[in-house]
């Protein structure tokens, strides 16, 4: 009989606990152990299943909001749709996101993790671009703006 999945993890871990849960298996797995809030969401709209893993590299023992991670706008997964002669972007529809620790789904070998590092989130500041969009660099301590 083939072993499952959780198993598989489980017999491969240094230290055999059958109480964890599967969130704190996935940190193991992931090496994602020195983080404090880790955080995860499911994509319902996909015939797999698709998780994300949030996470926050930069401030690794700090508190990651849930309003953080809805709000994110660095990272986003959106479909195409043919509309007329043109696309449309259509964004998927997700759960709310519980902290890993929490989290006790059941992970398939056809699903997929995504890891996303949210410290892109603070060098893509809105205060480097001006109102005509026009790219701020600092080059020694100077401004250039590329047109």
């Amino acid at each position: 009989m083939p072993k499952s999945i959780k198993d598989v993890i489980l017999d491969k871990l240094p230290f055999n606990q059958e109480k964890m849960t599967t969130g704190e298996i996935l940190k193991i797995e992931l090496g994602l152990q020195n983080f404090d809030s880790i955080w995860i969401r499911k994509i319902i709209d996909l015939a797999i299943n698709v998780y994300i893993v949030y996470f926050n590299s930069r401030y690794p023992s700090s508190y990651l909001s849930m309003s953080k991670i809805k709000n994110l706008d660095t990272f986003t997964i959106k479909r195409l749709k043919k509309a007329g002669m043109g696309f449309d972007h259509k964004e998927y529809k997700y759960t709310p996101p519980i902290p890993l620790s929490d989290f006790n789904g059941t992970i398939n070998s056809n699903s997929m993790i995504i890891r996303v590092d949210i410290t892109g989130e603070w060098f893509a500041d809105k205060k480097l671009y001006n109102e005509n969009f026009n790219k701020k660099y600092f080059d020694n301590n100077r401004i250039i703006v590329l047109e």
